[in-house]
């Protein structure tokens, strides 16, 4: 069930075990979508999440620093089950990492003269 996730409860860290604190992001929103084959729900950042981890150069730059945590009230099922929670000493590596080929946009921009 989208509405019950609660993408604000995950954090990304840079290494498994949680242990480099300087290398953590708390996401603070997000949407949420089922996938096609409805087997998954697809979290999407919101922008300002977005910026701030892609301005960290130690995190979610690869599979390799790019883990997450989440307690159990990150999502209910169905059934009304909790989630399994993964804790910050646990935290799980993405299975897939896609590169961002986004190419920069200005959206703004003032002038002083």
């Amino acid at each position: 069930n989208t509405t019950t996730v609660r993408p604000d409860l995950i954090t990304l860290f840079g290494s498994s075990n949680g242990s480099d604190t300087n290398v953590t992001y708390e996401l603070t929103g997000g949407t949420t979508v089922r996938s096609e084959d409805r087997t998954s729900i697809v979290v999407t950042f919101t922008v300002s999440d977005l910026n701030n981890i892609k301005a960290d150069l130690l995190l979610a730059t690869s599979r390799m620093n790019s883990y997450l945590s989440a307690p159990k009230e990150l999502i209910r099922d169905i059934a009304d089950n909790d989630f399994q929670s993964i804790p910050v000493h646990s935290a799980v590596r993405v299975t897939t990492f896609i590169n961002d080929t986004t190419s920069p946009v200005l959206q703004r921009y003032s002038l002083d003269m």
